[in-house]
């Protein structure tokens, strides 16, 4: 396919995604709408606002991604770049919205005292909503355009090393990987780590861009997780502009109830792993500074070191031919 098709090929798909969602309210005997109240309106407005909210999310992430494909593989200094503007951006807008909605979740589902009146509670929950929305939408555009979905798993053997990299956490392979450098003792961690290499668990020696712990057990959870959130929000909010069976409301009502208790329960593991673990730190600081020093990943990830190295060549003739043209029109 070619690029300039690939923003069209997006946006029919999330047309065709919202007339299947509606499709399937009708045929579960669609026709009603809930009865107005004091937070009809705010709902109604939120419905309304989903579809810009999500068109102009896209025209940012082909942004970003047009931007990101644009720019030349840099040399290999004290640093070198781990996310794009767009990607820390998406991520943080996520964070923010994604807090915003489990605190007011929690709120609406009394696990938190409710205040006399939860206009403002709810609103501040849409406000949350609309931000992942935001967020959900530039992180696929961008992804798209510049083909980055390197932390989706792409082999078993990624669920392995995976697997491997969590229990390192444990220290079964010593004090480096292991939550604040504490090893089991030795004489518990050396059967154990046998017994966990000879099913082929063990954590990868040599590493790309993203760890096979961020790809299975951070990412892919993630992903689910949002994704169950915004499809059953979404039939939640729609109900207050378009016809959708009570029974339906009621189905993605529990099913969103029940991944808020996970999406708290993953942010805890989420934090406890960036936190607990030492080795992690540096990771932590480039979802701010975008980058991350060059002698770090020669050590925790010396494959994606080669891949930079090698684009830095590869872009150095290019870069001299297009160079002595300009120089030649200076003379002239």
């Amino acid at each position: 396919m070619k690029r300039k098709r690939i923003p069209a090929a997006v946006s029919a798909a999330l047309f065709g995604l919202t007339v299947m969602t509606v499709s399937i309210a009708y045929a579960q005997g669609g026709g009603f709408l809930p009865d107005q109240s004091v937070l009809y309106d705010d709902a109604a407005t939120l419905a309304r606002l989903v579809p810009a909210v999500l068109a102009i999310s896209m025209l940012v992430g082909i942004f970003f991604g047009r931007r990101s494909t644009a720019r030349r593989p840099e040399p290999v200094g004290e640093t070198v770049v781990r996310h794009d503007v767009g990607g820390v951006m998406s991520h943080w807008v996520n964070t923010v919205g994604f807090v915003i909605g489990m605190i007011t979740g929690a709120i609406a589902l009394r696990w938190i005292s409710r205040p006399d009146d939860m206009r403002l509670v709810w609103q501040l929950h849409f406000v949350g909503s609309g931000l992942v929305v935001f967020a959900v939408g530039s992180h696929i555009a961008e992804n798209v355009i510049a083909g980055g979905f390197g932390l989706l798993p792409r082999s078993f053997k990624d669920v392995l090393h995976g697997l491997g990299e969590t229990l390192e956490y444990a220290g079964i392979w010593g004090p480096d990987g292991a939550v604040f450098h504490l090893p089991l003792p030795k004489a518990i961690r050396q059967p154990l780590a046998e017994t966990f290499e000879s099913f082929g668990v063990n954590p990868p020696k040599r590493t790309g861009k993203y760890l096979s712990a961020e790809k299975v057990l951070s990412y892919t959870p993630w992903a689910i997780i949002v994704g169950v959130m915004l499809v059953t929000g979404s039939v939640k909010v729609f109900r207050y502009i378009m016809p959708i069976a009570p029974d339906l409301v009621a189905q993605m009502s529990k099913l969103h109830d029940i991944f808020t208790i996970v999406a708290i329960v993953m942010l805890g593991i989420h934090l406890s792993a960036l936190f607990l673990v030492p080795r992690h730190w540096p990771l932590v600081v480039s979802m701010f500074t975008t980058r991350i020093s060059t002698r770090y990943v020669e050590k925790y990830h010396s494959l994606w070191l080669n891949d930079l190295k090698t684009a830095a060549q590869q872009a150095e003739p290019a870069q001299s031919a297009q160079a002595k043209p300009a120089e030649g029109k200076a003379r002239a």
